[in-house]
């Protein structure tokens, strides 16, 4: 399905974009550059102190393959947006640009020189948009082929083959040391340079923040937005390490809703899950920031709580208690109270075994359901 570039703006990462659309992208960023190019070789004609570090000749025909090469790209553009009309998720155009940029480069190349500085920024940095922009694997080889071609045109350049930076002409070879020639050098590479640079660092940027949210989403319960249970015991596996290290007491609180699916069979299902997040919310706002809460399964809920004793947990789990009781349910017209059962445990110690402190807090929810519900038990010494 084609996408709008509106649509396009508003995700902003053009790394998550479709791929033709990526492909328009990559074509418009070589315009550019080949336009920088023609701008400079211009200037350099005008400019006095400029023209006579170049030769003339050669200054035409790096014009004239620049204006060729903005012809070139915008064609690749044409049909990138064709290709974007109908089949906007094909590699095709992508893996084509990313095979055609390094030998339209290593004519710029060979005209300016494989060893100048402008070359080497240029090839350090073009890569790095290959790789956000489209497959690893045709930018890997794409690359390695850009760089044998290098290879071979600087053994061609050094057999005398081939005039060594033609667009220079006849200077002496140190012209390599000259401040002027350098200066030429920085100001035709740099900006391209750090355009790409920019440019990456700005994508991938953007993909770590979009990695760090699914990651975050990947822990998290879908319904109420609390750590879900596989996160739980990481957390659980983290916080008895740091018990046992610091030698502090850790305890965990059971939180179980009574006659659950009552709720369900009276008000609905979607009333059962405005229940639970609900309930979440309260115990949220009933703890500290440094204890973990989540949904461990169904309608039920754990607590850990950092650095806690036996007292002060039973304390949070009967505020919690009657935090629950006190924020009725309101739901399509309907409102109707909660009350929820809780187990509490506690252990000391360097060497903690979770498992028998989930358990001993499950036996003390388990034991708060038969003598009545609606209470808080603690359990024995695990």
């Amino acid at each position: 399905m084609k996408t709008s570039w509106r649509e396009l703006l508003r995700k902003g990462n053009p790394m998550f974009w479709p791929a033709a659309e990526r492909a328009m992208l990559a074509c418009a960023v070589i315009v550019g550059m080949y336009l920088l190019f023609l701008f400079f070789a211009i200037l350099g004609a005008r400019i006095p102190g400029l023209s006579s570090q170049l030769a003339p000749q050669a200054l035409v025909r790096v014009s004239q393959f620049c204006m060729l090469m903005v012809l070139f790209w915008s064609f690749l553009f044409v049909i990138s947006l064709r290709v974007r009309r109908t089949r906007p998720e094909s590699e095709a155009p992508g893996i084509a640009i990313t095979y055609l940029f390094g030998p339209t480069l290593l004519v710029m190349t060979y005209f300016n020189g494989v060893h100048t500085v402008a070359t080497g920024m240029m090839l350090a940095a073009t890569p790095a948009l290959g790789f956000v922009m489209f497959n690893s694997r045709h930018v890997m080889n794409a690359m390695l082929l850009a760089w044998l071609k290098v290879i071979a045109l600087a053994l061609i350049v050094s057999q005398g083959w081939l005039a060594d930076a033609p667009l220079y002409g006849d200077q002496p070879p140190s012209r390599f040391l000259s401040p002027t020639w350098v200066g030429i050098q920085v100001l035709v590479s740099f900006p391209v340079a750090v355009a790409l640079l920019l440019l990456t660092r700005y994508i991938v940027e953007a993909l770590r923040i979009r990695e760090a949210r699914v990651r975050e989403l990947s822990r998290r319960d879908a319904l109420t937005g609390i750590w879900n249970r596989g996160h739980l015991t990481e957390l659980l596996t983290r916080e008895t390490a740091l018990a046992e290290r610091m030698g502090w007491p850790l305890s965990l609180v059971v939180v179980d809703l009574d006659f659950f699916k009552r709720i369900n069979d009276t008000h609905g299902h979607a009333a059962g899950d405005r229940a639970l997040i609900t309930t979440a919310s309260v115990l949220r706002n009933n703890v500290r920031q440094i204890d973990h809460l989540g949904r461990y399964g169904g309608e039920e809920f754990l607590i850990i709580l950092q650095n806690c004793d036996e007292e002060t947990a039973e304390t949070v789990a009967e505020r919690c208690r009657r935090a629950i009781c006190e924020n009725p349910v309101e739901f399509d017209g309907h409102r109707f109270s909660l009350t929820a059962s809780l187990g509490t445990a506690t252990t000391r110690g360097t060497q903690v075994d979770t498992d028998r402190l989930f358990h001993a807090a499950d036996q003390a929810l388990y034991r708060a359901k038969e003598s009545g519900r609606n209470r808080v038990v603690r359990a024995d010494q695990p």
